[in-house]
């Protein structure tokens, strides 16, 4: 059946037949209008040779094919000749559809959203493939005796049926169907299912959620193309960036408050808004993945949107479970106020101290820039790292090259019972850590600290995550930009004991105030974990502002 695919194509008529083929794309006004053209066109297989015996089909975009006729002055239907030609005279001014059907292998095409228009542009029509299906979940207020599904400009149409089932459309020409509508026989209601419908040939699509109008699929590239991520990485949450260019901000709730997200056996997914501005066209949403799929294209989950009657569900404790070792995230997005919100359940809010909250735009979303030295974010006495592994990354941007407090729980100097942790730029400009239950000096039992070996004072935006695993100093790495940039380390981290103290927990000063961070910090994540190293390249590779793992559909 391969051999049998077809690409349809309008055939431009030389200078001498201009105005007789007028055909353009957009969105197709309705069938009839002021004036006349003829259409000319040609089918062809892949390679370019004619393909005779084809049946080519014109229909008014809305054409609704249980209701009535087409509203046009004669059939418009046609058999490609052995030169695969076909002709349309006198078709009106209007918006219209064009089936094709290959008789003797059923391969079928669609082209929707065709302008007929004086002096129009010609354009390629869709390859013709083996047909593919449509199963749709059935609305809840579907009329049983009465209701159909049919796909407008063709003519497929399903009643609905009684019972609880999906309701099947089949033979359906594979590419994208610009709608699925319902509808009764009388006329009285009528409803778009779900807007872009991408049919597969010789497969299924499944349209669930039909309250929502609209979907995309966003697929997860973790091959060398994208990612670049071995491995699987499981209860990932994953950022997804909404612009003007991949969504239509004025097709979903001003809030953002329809928006869902599904796998692709329609699964709920916890998510959570960061951010939604319909006036900027700029949206951030975190989506919890149970697993990413390593060295994988074809990985996708479903977002679905346009519902008017939906509520709110995004739930940040979700997303950011702590049942999956998260402790504290801070998006630190906040433009007023005083607290600095938290996404787990733990509910660890902080307030912002100095003149913040002054916020900017962030590698992620909106971030804080702390340009004194009382700026910092204050969350109390909590995170006490105990015994436990523990992992801390943030978004950092700085210029200034001198000891700088990113997060932590300590008063810093030289190690005691007391000390707990602190993650900083050290003198040398790069990333380190250090963690203390005991000791005196730097490398005596009871004492641990590591750093990366690359600095990060550039002013540019870097990722930057600390992973201290009990079971052995060579388990404990630095990152950078999602690399693994450990340097050497310092004491051992199996004679660490209970790092416990009393001390606030702060982003951007010590617990004391000492050591200002300077610059701009955003997502800050602590995890009671051991974050491994696709965990770690998968954020980077996701939440740079060149986000090289997603794939949104258009």
């Amino acid at each position: 059946m391969n051999s049998l695919s077809f690409k349809l194509l309008i055939i431009t008529l030389c200078a001498a037949l201009a105005g007789m083929v007028c055909i353009c794309s957009g969105p197709a006004p309705l069938a009839g209008g002021g004036g006349t053209e003829t259409i000319i066109g040609k089918v062809v297989y892949s390679d370019g040779n004619a393909a005779p015996r084809t049946e080519v089909v014109l229909l008014p975009g809305n054409y609704n094919p249980v209701t009535g006729r087409p509203a046009l002055d004669h059939p418009f239907i046609d058999t490609t000749n052995d030169s695969g030609i076909y002709r349309f005279a006198e078709v009106k001014y209007g918006g219209y559809s064009i089936q094709a059907l290959h008789l003797d292998s059923l391969s079928r095409a669609l082209h929707s959203g065709i302008a007929v228009a004086k002096d129009a542009v010609p354009v390629l029509l869709d390859t013709l493939r083996i047909p593919g299906t449509i199963m749709v979940f059935r609305p809840d207020s579907a009329d049983t005796a009465n209701g159909y599904l049919y796909i407008p400009g063709t003519d497929i149409a399903v009643p609905v049926g009684s019972g609880t089932g999906a309701i099947i459309i089949d033979s359906v020409p594979a590419g994208i169907i610009l709608s699925v509508n319902y509808t009764v026989s009388s006329g009285s209601i009528q409803q778009v299912i779900r807007y872009d419908v991408p049919v597969p040939s010789g497969d299924t699509v499944i349209v669930a959620n039909p309250a929502w109008k609209y979907s995309k699929r966003i697929y997860c590239n973790t091959f060398a193309s994208g990612a670049n991520v071995p491995g699987n990485v499981t209860g990932f949450p994953v950022l997804v960036r909404l612009t003007g260019s991949n969504f239509i901000f004025t097709e979903a709730k001003s809030d953002g408050s329809d928006l869902r997200f599904a796998k692709p056996d329609n699964t709920p997914l916890p998510y959570e808004i960061e951010r939604w501005d319909p006036i900027t066209e700029l949206a951030e949403v975190w989506v919890r993945i149970d697993t990413i799929v390593g060295d994988d294209s074809t990985q996708y989950f479903t977002m679905f949107w346009g519902d008017s009657g939906a509520v709110d569900a995004s739930n940040s404790a979700a997303v950011f479970d702590t049942g999956n070792g998260f402790q504290g995230v801070w998006h630190l997005k906040e433009s007023s106020g005083s607290s600095a919100g938290e996404a787990t359940g733990n509910g660890y809010t902080g307030s912002y101290n100095g003149a913040l909250p002054r916020s900017e735009d962030g590698e992620i979303s909106i971030c804080q820039s702390l340009v004194d030295s009382g700026d910092f974010a204050d969350m109390g006495n909590v995170l006490d790292a105990g015994s436990r592994n523990l992992s801390v990354s943030a978004w950092i941007r700085t210029g200034t090259a001198y000891v700088q407090f990113i997060a932590g729980k300590s008063n810093g100097d030289n190690p005691s019972a007391t000390y707990g942790y602190l993650f900083t730029i050290n003198l040398n400009n790069r990333p380190h850590i250090h963690l203390a239950s005991g000791g005196a000096a730097w490398g005596d039992a009871g004492t641990f600290d590591v750093g990366a070996n690359v600095e990060v004072t550039d002013t540019n935006w870097h990722y930057v995550c600390a992973v201290l695993d009990r079971s052995g100093n060579s388990n404990c790495r630095m990152y950078v930009d999602g690399v693994d940039r450990t340097d050497t380390t310092r004491g051992d981290i199996t004679s660490v004991g209970n790092a416990s103290n009393v001390l606030n927990f702060r982003i951007g000063a010590q617990s004391n105030g000492r050591y200002p961070f300077t610059g701009s910090i955003d997502e800050v994540v602590v995890g009671y974990t051991v974050r491994s190293a696709d965990w770690v390249k998968l954020c980077y590779m996701n939440q740079k502002s060149s986000d090289a793992l997603l794939k949104i559909d258009h």
